[in-house]
């Protein structure tokens, strides 16, 4: 494919973080062809990302969201405030958007996007737009799921108190899950959640998940969600009228009898 025209200096300088080599190659080979974008600088595991993102200077950078957002207790694999960046996910799943956003990420692309949109989205973020809000705000669910772990990411933290991660877990345990269960909606192995949660007795000076929930409770960190009301039995919900009519049918078959 023959370029149309030469790089200008507005062009946006990109750097990108995906364990998939052939993906980044594909990537700048389709920024090789377009005017615009340019791939300064590439990478993947096993060099650290951390490490990689402190020696770069671009534009923007695109991240394998695995890799960037392990864990909102490893803090420091996360970029720093000032580097703009977009998640690059396998798919838009309402919890990878959460941890994307939590994260910092301004957009979520999936690899399997059209080159229009991959251009499409980094010309929006260049432009100082934020279309991971977007994404976020087509459900409701997600909108109030997202306002509740802010919520929790900005309680108070006693010294030596709870990391963000933990209090997720925590959230999670207060709605009733078990292990399995919080492994899958964090994205996290089920060795991870036991850890976390052997760090959440340990901090709080407990030796139980339910002495866990009533620290985290007292303390402000988390809410217990009362169930749903059960179903009232028939006979609780029975109106004058469906009793008359009951008394009535039963002195009915009554008098049938010889």
């Amino acid at each position: 494919m023959r370029r149309i025209s030469t790089r200008a200096p507005s062009d946006i300088q990109l750097g990108i973080y995906d364990p998939h080599v052939l993906f980044r190659h594909g990537f700048r080979w389709h920024c090789d062809h377009t005017d615009h974008l340019r791939v300064a600088e590439e990478a993947g595991p096993p060099q650290p990302v951390v490490e990689w993102l402190a020696t770069i200077r671009v534009d923007l950078v695109l991240l394998d969201v695995a890799h960037a957002v392990p864990g909102s207790a490893d803090r420091a694999s996360i970029p720093a405030p000032s580097c703009r960046w977009i998640a690059l996910s396998d798919d838009q799943h309402r919890t990878t958007l959460l941890r994307a956003a939590h994260a910092g990420a301004i957009a979520i692309l999936t690899r399997d996007s059209s080159p229009e949109t991959v251009n499409h989205v980094i010309e929006r973020v260049a432009r100082g737009d934020r279309p991971i809000a977007e994404s976020l705000a087509q459900s409701a669910e997600v909108v109030a799921e997202l306002f509740h772990r802010n919520r929790l990411n900005t309680a108070i933290h006693e010294p030596g108190g709870l990391t963000s991660r933990e209090l997720e877990v925590l959230d999670c345990l207060a709605r009733g899950q078990n292990t399995a269960q919080i492994a899958g909606e964090l994205m996290i192995t089920t060795q991870t959640v036991k850890n976390h949660l052997s760090s959440i007795m340990s901090k709080l000076g407990v030796s139980d998940r339910a002495m866990a929930l009533l620290a985290a409770v007292r303390r402000g960190w988390i809410s217990i969600t009362p169930p749903p009301p059960a179903a009232k039995h028939l006979a609780e919900r029975r109106t004058p009228y469906l009793v008359n009519l009951i008394r009535r049918r039963r002195t009915a078959l009554m008098r049938r009898q010889p």
